[in-house]
């Protein structure tokens, strides 16, 4: 996910410099949006996965062993 946050930085960065005022706004703008976007996505993920793995444990055993 890192990787993917870091890749659109890198092919949005171009758009962001160059251009009139309102294009670098605009290009701000939506860097930010795409940014929350992409975070968001990122947690809603680790939530759902977290949550299939809190539910879906098999039941806990406990293993005795005779000492010797």
């Amino acid at each position: 996910m890192v990787a993917w946050l870091f890749s659109y930085w890198s092919a949005v960065l171009p758009m962001a410099t160059t251009g009139s005022e309102a294009g670098r706004a605009g290009a701000a703008i939506g860097t930010t949006l795409g940014t929350g976007f992409i975070i968001s996505i990122w947690t809603c993920g680790s939530i759902v996965l977290g949550l299939f793995v809190l539910f879906t444990r098999g039941r806990k055993v406990i293993v005795e062993e005779e000492r010797r």
